[in-house]
């Protein structure tokens, strides 16, 4: 695990500002998660347990019955549904999340520059063109005659 991979105050203070923002949680756990950005001590606790978890993960479950959620009614009448996750599951995952992210992302970026996904510079004939475009509906010259 490098130091890029672990947890600290910044890296806490940027996924629970990124939690807040998508207001996925109660209101109760919100202002918990506010405490996590004012309080640095608060923040390198939550940093230092999640990197436990992170070097175990291997070990790591979530449990069996997911994620638990609540349903609320707005003032419009409409429902909103709010998880009601552990809050350290919940940083933790988001975490987690994002490196995958960005991995799959620079992985496939060096896949699609690569020479496997180069395409043919063999030109289409021009009546397999004109197929494909009559097909798929491309050309709307077609439909005026």
């Amino acid at each position: 695990m490098t130091a890029q991979d672990c947890f600290t105050v910044n890296s806490i203070k940027w996924i629970t500002k990124w939690v807040i923002q998508n207001d996925l949680f109660i209101p109760e756990k919100v202002a918990t998660l506010r405490e996590f950005m004012t309080n640095d001590a608060v923040a390198q606790e939550v940093a230092d347990v999640l990197n436990r978890r992170l070097a175990q993960i291997d070990a790591w479950s979530w449990g069996t019955a997911g994620v638990p959620l609540e349903m609320r009614q707005q003032h419009n009448g409409k429902y909103r549904v709010l998880m009601d996750e552990d809050i350290l599951d919940a940083l933790f995952l988001q975490f987690i999340g994002i490196k995958w992210s960005v991995k799959f992302k620079n992985i496939l970026l060096e896949f699609f520059r690569s020479y496997a996904w180069k395409s043919s510079p063999m030109t289409i004939p021009k009546r397999d063109l004109e197929r494909r475009q009559y097909f798929l509906y491309e050309n709307p010259n077609i439909f005026l005659s």
